[in-house]
């Protein structure tokens, strides 16, 4: 038991040194987990512009062939500025999507971030504390 004493100090510099790689690694890890829900988020909310987008053109159609069947010219006045409109509000509605995401993803990004600089701080004052502690050892 006597000679594992000489070699405490040894065994617990590695083990900061194992815990700070650890925390490094977490930190890391949490980034790389935000970068893909970030990326996610991009994703979904191209798709639901693009859906809204689709959604105004079928309107539009719609709207033309409403307007076709009940006798009305569709290219000039009142019906031209309704399908104008319903174009408009798909637009405005992907455009709000493709903001709100913007926002969204930096927070992803930002809490993501936030996590890695937490664990590297950790693992560096687990580094810290591990030297002061090897260094009043001897």
């Amino acid at each position: 038991m006597a000679a594992a004493a000489p070699l405490l100090p040894y065994i617990s510099a590695f083990a900061s040194v194992a815990s700070a790689v650890s925390s490094f690694s977490a930190g890391d890890d949490a980034r790389e987990q935000s970068s893909i829900e970030a990326q996610k988020e991009r994703n979904r909310a191209t798709a639901e512009a693009r859906i809204r987008r689709q959604d105004a053109e079928s309107l539009k159609k719609r709207q033309r062939g409403s307007f076709a069947a009940s006798g009305v010219r569709v290219n000039t006045g009142t019906p031209l500025l309704l399908q104008a409109d319903s174009l408009q509000a798909g637009e405005e509605d992907a455009l709000n999507i493709l903001n709100n995401s913007i926002f969204d993803v930096g927070t992803i990004t930002a809490t993501g971030q936030a996590a890695r600089d937490r664990k590297r701080s950790e693992g560096f004052n687990t580094l810290l504390t591990g030297g002061v502690t090897f260094a009043n050892s001897f």
